[in-house]
């Protein structure tokens, strides 16, 4: 903006300096003459169109490089080429799907697994498992049942056996009772005899029966012997018993603790699914379902499609190499503008697109152009333009869609870029073609028109000269639209004025300026004042 300001300025001082040495040099330089001689025009309604020329370049509005969203990998099929024409979705190539096809097997073959488990885990018993825990629990029942029977025998014959035995070894203790009572009868049983010697010596000697002695006391050991015999066989025999019993008692116990557990299994199996098993199997079911989605994502994107309907421009992917080691596309245009107030300046603009493939619409077109400073202020976004490809001698309509807001110096000379969008589809208009534009930054209907040759603007403030009855006079007059074939007046005269348009011929010893001050004219066209 500074830099705007500064160029507007400086023609400024430079137009009043040269306004104020015309002036000077037209009435005070001695030996210099003047011949001037003027036409008139008379002020009447007319329409007015104002508008800024420019040049440019065809080119497409839009281009896409489209990549692959996932993971690169080497290209194993183009489906396209280069000019064809493609819709919204279409296969653009595909790379590698060999380890995406192996990972979505593996993700599914999860989610099967995850539903199985839940299934089991909510579908409860089944005919088959309910019989088979009855069943179960009848056997063990019987187990039990049995058990007590043999623990019942198992102490019946204890008892049975103690009571035998206790008899059997009272009977022996009886016996040797009587062994060692026959002992004791046989033993006094034995004769007892005296005598008298020669001397008179008494002698008295006791005759026993050694056999029968003897007889006895073998008697009392075998008896005693008979009873050790008895006590033994009481004492394993009951021994015996006692285990037995104590066996008994073991499978009892077992038995019981058996058939509670085959109560306490059939319980739980019969019991619903617990909510936070039913939870977790499920979440494991959502879990698996997200490794599906993921893996199917990845193997769909092993497969490029067009985002949108357009046309191939440009394909990087080879088939063969990877998808990530491919080439950027670039294209480019330039542009270049003129306008009818001043100077032309050119400039160049570039963009690039990168991508596997290229796509864009050659129906849209648009031309990029450079105006000036000094006419940019006039354009704005939605006027009307009209492009000429003087090429195929074809006129197009467009509308202006953009204008730069950063500046572009070229040579010093200040230009903004400009954007016309065609209406109409531009198949037929080829990407680069040179084309010529006239945009209407202005209209104006049914008013007051003066050529703007003869209107003088100094600053703020702008006259003309009217003649009335032949006699000349400055008139002050207030400017609305400056158009291609004058300016509008919007008050100061009125329609049948009659203004005089000067126009200067200098001799050749003399220096002139037209009364306009010293082309001041000419700063002002373009717009309204």
């Amino acid at each position: 903006m500074n830099r705007r300001r500064a160029v507007v300025n400086t023609v400024l001082g430079v137009a009043l300096v040269g306004a104020g040495l015309g002036t000077y040099l037209s009435v005070s330089s001695a030996g210099q003459s003047t011949a001037q001689a003027a036409r008139t025009v008379v002020v009447s309604k007319a329409n007015l169109t104002s508008t800024v020329t420019a040049t440019g370049n065809a080119e497409v509005v839009t281009s896409v490089g489209v990549e692959l969203e996932g993971s690169a990998g080497v290209v194993r099929k183009l489906y396209v080429k280069e000019g064809q024409k493609v819709t919204k979705g279409q296969k653009l190539l595909a790379i590698d799907q060999t380890a995406a096809k192996q990972a979505l097997k593996t993700a599914k073959n999860g989610l099967r697994s995850a539903e199985a488990s839940y299934e089991t885990t909510t579908q409860g018993q089944t005919a088959e498992e309910l019989a088979q825990n009855n069943a179960s629990i009848a056997a063990s029942r019987t187990s039990l049942a049995n058990a007590r029977t043999g623990l019942r025998q198992a102490k019946a014959s204890y008892d049975l056996d103690k009571k035998q035995q206790a008899k059997t070894v009272d009977i022996a203790e009886d016996a040797v009772d009587q062994a060692e009572d026959a002992y004791d009868d046989a033993k006094d049983a034995s004769t007892s005899t005296t005598s008298t010697d020669a001397s008179g010596n008494v002698t008295s000697t006791t005759a026993n029966s050694t056999a029968s002695t003897d007889s006895a006391k073998a008697a009392v050991t075998s008896a005693k012997n008979a009873l050790t015999q008895a006590k033994q066989s009481r004492d394993s025999t009951l021994l015996k018993d006692r285990q037995a019993v104590q066996t008994q008692e073991g499978q009892v116990d077992s038995a019981e603790k058996a058939l509670n557990s085959q109560v306490a299994a059939a319980n739980v199996a019969a019991q619903p699914a617990r909510a936070g098993a039913v939870k977790s199997a499920q979440v494991q079911i959502d879990n698996a379902q997200v490794a599906v989605d993921e893996a199917q994502t990845t193997l769909d994107e092993t497969v490029l499609r067009a985002p949108a309907a357009g046309t191939v421009a440009d394909i990087t992917a080879v088939v063969g190499q990877s998808s990530s080691s491919s080439g950027s596309s670039s294209s480019g245009s330039s542009s270049s503008s003129s306008s009818s107030t001043t100077a032309s300046a050119s400039s160049t603009s570039s963009s690039s697109t990168t991508g596997l493939v290229t796509l864009t619409d050659l129906d849209k077109k648009q031309i990029e152009a450079s105006v000036a400073e000094a006419d940019v202020t006039k354009v704005k976004v939605g006027q009307k333009v009209s492009v000429v490809f003087s090429a195929t001698d074809t006129t197009l309509t467009g509308t202006v869609t953009a204008i730069a807001t950063q500046d572009t110096v070229t040579n010093n000379v200040v230009t903004y870029a400009v954007t016309v969008t065609l209406d109409a589809k531009a198949s037929s208009v080829r990407i680069g073609q040179s084309a010529s534009m006239t945009i209407t930054t202005g209209t104006a209907t049914g008013v007051l028109v003066a050529p703007s040759s003869a209107i003088t603007t100094v600053g703020d403030r702008s006259t003309v000269t009217r003649r009335v009855n032949g006699v000349d006079t400055g008139v002050v007059v207030e400017t609305g639209l400056v158009g291609t074939s004058g300016t509008e007046i919007v008050s100061g005269l009125a329609e049948g004025d009659t203004l005089v348009v000067p126009t200067t011929t200098a001799s050749s010893t003399s220096t002139t300026s037209s009364s306009g001050g010293g082309g001041l004219g000419g700063v002002g066209g373009g717009g309204p004042r």
